[in-house]
């Protein structure tokens, strides 16, 4: 199968890139920067570099091929991010139709079908409508919170010895690792497509405080959870994402402690036959990282 992996360079879209061509699919890697994307090139991926605000880039890009994986980017330091997004999206649903695919996994986000405010979510339901509307063969994985995220995304504070988010110490969220998001998207296009959406959430329920004992415990050091307030994590954050962007992930994940970000994860084990990694398998693999990089 002619795989296009938009995003090929980012975490579940490098290891989806590894994972089928491992099991001898046509890659074809669609990255903006062709530099960071030589580990694929010596693995026999296709580069192809292009640009998602352009609608005919995106089609060129997706032409000759029968499977597509999309996972929506963060439109970063932008004003207005979230009508970038969308913009993104019809793109790449036009060259979809244009190429003829067989099959479009689109990663999403977790959560209620509307929530008003929360532009973030909003943003991946209207894609996920547009999606339907389209009649493109699909399936939508509407992924939780990743359990790798303090590692890429607090890791200078996590060898500090704490994790700081905007989440209440006693919310439940169910993450996953993002090892077995790429796993559930490479069955996905190996299979045929759903026409539906699946969570796509780890095995258990964990508060951030309780994920980050487990994190602790592996590496052998304390790590302190700390909430933030929405003020003070679009501060921090804002820097880099951009002050709306921050505003949206702040929004997120408030909207996870109001309604929960938990459930039943035996749909998508059924469907998919995938045995899902617990935080404590996820913490003992970060570790023998550290060791082999010499933090610990």
């Amino acid at each position: 199968m002619k795989i296009a992996i938009a995003g090929a360079t980012g975490k579940t879209g490098g290891a989806l890139a590894t994972r089928m061509l491992d099991r001898g699919h046509k890659v074809r890697a669609l990255v903006h920067d062709a530099g960071r994307a030589q580990h694929l090139t010596k693995l026999g991926a296709e580069i192809v570099v292009f640009d998602l605000s352009d609608e005919d880039s995106t089609c060129a890009a997706l032409a000759g091929m029968e499977g597509v994986y999309y996972c929506s980017p963060l439109a970063v330091g932008q004003e207005d991010p979230f009508s970038i997004e969308r913009t993104w999206g019809r793109h790449v649903l036009a060259g979809a139709k244009a190429a003829g695919i067989e099959h479009l996994v689109l990663l999403s986000i977790q959560g209620p079908e509307t929530a008003s405010g929360v532009e973030m979510l909003e943003t991946k339901r209207q894609l996920e409508r547009d999606l339907a509307a389209s009649d493109l063969p699909h399936t939508v994985l509407r992924a939780n919170t990743f359990m790798d995220n303090p590692e890429s995304y607090e890791h200078d504070e996590l060898l500090a010895g704490q994790v700081r988010m905007p989440l209440s110490p006693t919310a439940l969220v169910q993450p996953v690792a993002v090892c077995d998001v790429a796993e559930v998207a490479a069955r996905a296009l190996d299979s045929v497509p759903k026409n539906r959406f699946f969570n796509v959430l780890g095995p258990d329920p964990l508060t951030l405080p309780e994920m980050t004992q487990i994190i602790g415990r592996a590496l052998g050091r304390a790590i302190e959870y700390v909430e933030l307030s929405d003020e003070e994590f679009v501060a921090r954050i804002g820097v880099f994402l951009g002050p709306s962007l921050a505003q949206g992930l702040a929004a997120l994940y408030r909207l996870w402690e109001r309604e929960g970000a938990v459930g039943d994860t035996a749909p998508l084990q059924r469907e998919f036959g995938i045995s899902l990694t617990s935080c404590e398998d996820y913490a003992s693999g970060l570790a023998k990282t550290w060791q082999s990089k010499g933090l610990m």
